[in-house]
């Protein structure tokens, strides 16, 4: 009976200890991915703000008068008396909530009245409200698409969007961030299947939180009438404040109701409290109704909050200079700062993306800021791209001149003194430059001595006299020339001072127009030809045959080619590459060709089998990139 009892406490205490040791292992990885994150410079620490939220705040433990550059609150109504009192209201003839979804009993008269005002406001049928735009986000696209659709994404949309997109079945494309011609050729790809019941949506920010840049949408909705599809916008941070009247970027374009659905937020212009929206056609948001899970399963917006977004509502289309004031302060900041030489991205929008690159940087930078009583916020991967933080400014009408003007005095003071723990250790982490600005003249270089990566946005030529005294040229491995306006004689500059280059991407438009011959008998181009390293090349834009010889000529040393090749072209360029009758391209073994429609590969198949180019060899068709590797 004793050893039964034992055996018995013995298999109840097992269980407990492996619990612990799971625990342990379970602790143990999360503090690794926690040390991860600080080592990296990417800690996000919460700062606590004691006071409502306005322009001017003060931090817990502090008594120092904070100016706020870093929250959402675009007309300044977060705090504002009429709304407050609206809240409180409601609070007493409505309650505090509803304790219940929106189906069972959580429906009141004011949450009807605010989704009919959401419509009338945006010129639509009807409106369904949401606890956020991050739910009203996640359940348009599972409620809307079925496995046979298409969902065609802009690459920096916003977080809830891509996991919206992510809860549907549709097959999803994405397209290169606001580039026309890469939307067109995802909605071609959408188009091959002749079936009318197909949907195809195109879904994208009115405004990119992050870049601060706005949806062409004039061009996207000329190219969704032209490929039958309809066009999903989130304008949150549009909405209230962007557009004449603040009816966001439709108004913006003049183009008032021509979008099929948008969905938006209560949180931030409209009052800065809580909730979101979905509007568009009365069968649409019946369905919704019916189908969304965020809003079937999701309790009520609570009533004090519904009734600080009417007021709002009231206020703007009762103050038609609210949305102009603060456009105007974002052109005033904007302007202010390009004169001092900074890098903001966007258009002219209240936010103001200031460029640093760096993520440890930009964090510390903004601890500097907040000791000059300046609050903003770095950004970093993976908020952001890598080597692509930055500080985001967000200007609000609340702001005086004066606000505006001492935050651009506090940017400007010198690095030696806003950042001076940290510039030197910050230089010298950097790996990859990025130069997206020709603002290089000898007072705002910068020596960055372990660099081994460069991208270039610019001119080559504009800033090849001082990338000498930025970067040491030999150390470089990595060279990225993004821009097009430069000629093929300065990338062949350029490599003169980089021999240990070997992996190169530039535009092909820098071979318009060049006399091939004379350059092939130049001294520099002659030097480049015996020394240079490059074994991966990518070239954008279309390759001619003519182009391609030249390219191999130049790269003899060439492992990997990626281009895009003129269609006609192809099966000849193809002969040339893998030909067994010279030795130029000896060394090669992967080629990338982008962009090769079906009918091409086939094509390509049946030129490599005929005709014995290669014997030992596999082909994959990706994205409509054919790899090909031997």
């Amino acid at each position: 009976m004793v050893s039964t009892c034992s055996l018995l406490l013995s298999l109840r205490h097992t269980p407990i200890r492996y619990a612990s040791t799971l625990a342990e292992v379970i602790k143990k990885r999360l503090n690794l991915e926690l040390d991860s994150i600080r080592q990296a410079g990417t800690w996000k620490s919460e700062r606590i703000i004691s006071t409502s939220q306005s322009s001017h705040i003060k931090i817990e433990n502090s008594n120092n008068d904070l100016l706020n550059f870093c929250a959402n609150n675009y007309l300044g109504l977060a705090n504002n008396s009429e709304i407050i009192n609206a809240a409180k209201k409601a609070l007493d003839d409505y309650g505090a909530g509803l304790s219940s979804v929106r189906f069972i009993c959580g429906t009141q008269t004011i949450h009807k009245q605010l989704e009919q005002r959401i419509a009338k406001f945006h010129q639509r049928e009807d409106a369904i409200l949401y606890i956020s735009c991050f739910d009203a986000n996640a359940g348009i696209f599972e409620t809307l698409l079925k496995e046979q659709d298409y969902i065609i994404s802009d690459e920096l949309n916003h977080a809830s969007i891509i996991d919206g997109i992510r809860l549907c079945r549709a097959k999803r494309l994405r397209y290169k961030h606001k580039d026309m011609s890469d939307l067109e050729l995802k909605l071609k790809e959408s188009f091959n299947e002749n079936n009318d019941n197909i949907i195809r949506l195109i879904a994208t920010d009115g405004v990119f939180s992050m870049d601060g840049t706005i949806a062409p949408l004039p061009d996207i909705k000329r190219l969704a009438d032209k490929y039958k599809a309809l066009i999903f916008v989130d304008e949150c941070h549009a909405t209230g404040f962007f557009g004449q009247t603040g009816r966001g970027t439709e108004e913006h374009f003049n183009m008032i109701g021509t979008i099929d659905i948008i969905n938006s937020t209560l949180g931030k212009a409209l009052g800065g409290a809580a909730g979101g929206y979905t509007t568009g056609s009365k069968v649409l948001i019946d369905l919704l109704r019916q189908r969304s899970r965020p809003y079937l399963f999701s309790n009520t917006l609570p009533p004090p909050i519904v009734a600080s977004a009417i007021k709002a509502i009231d206020l703007i289309e009762n103050n038609l200079n609210l949305p102009g004031r603060v456009l105007e302060n974002a052109k005033y900041f904007r302007n202010e700062m390009q004169k001092l030489g900074f890098k903001i991205l966007g258009d002219n929008h209240p936010i103001c993306p200031v460029m640093l690159g760096d993520a440890r940087l930009a964090s510390q930078f903004a601890d500097e800021m907040l000791k000059r009583e300046i609050y903003v916020i770095g950004f970093s991967f993976p908020v952001v791209p890598k080597d692509r933080a930055r500080i985001r400014v967000q200007v609000s009408a609340a702001h005086s001149k004066a606000d505006l003007q001492r935050c651009i005095e506090a940017f400007a003071e010198p690095d030696d003194q806003i950042c001076s723990n940290i510039q030197e250790k910050n230089l010298n982490s950097v790996k990859h430059l990025y130069i997206a600005s020709e603002a290089t003249g000898d007072d705002c270089v910068n020596y960055f001595p372990n660099v081994n990566e460069l991208s270039i946005e610019v001119s080559v030529n504009s800033i090849s006299a001082t990338l000498h005294r930025m970067i040491p040229l030999r150390q470089l491995t990595k060279l990225v020339i993004n821009s097009y306006v430069h000629q093929m004689k300065d990338i062949i500059n350029l490599l003169r001072f980089t021999p240990n280059v070997h992996t190169l991407s530039f535009n092909l438009l820098c071979l318009y127009d060049m006399n091939i011959h004379f350059n092939k008998q130049n001294e520099k181009f002659q030097y480049v030809l015996k020394k240079n390293k490059i074994q991966n090349l990518i070239l954008s834009e279309e390759c001619l045959f003519s182009e391609i010889q030249f390219i191999v000529y130049l790269f003899p040393r060439l492992e990997y080619l990626k281009a895009e090749m003129k269609k006609k072209e192809i099966e000849q360029i193809m002969r040339f590459l893998l030909s067994k009758t010279h030795n130029k391209t000896h060394n090669l073994f992967y080629l990338c060709i982008s962009k090769v429609s079906k009918v091409r590969l086939k094509k390509t198949k049946m030129v490599i089998k005929s005709e014995n180019l290669l014997n030992d060899h596999s082909i994959k068709y990706i994205n409509r990139d054919l790899h090909l590797w031997w």
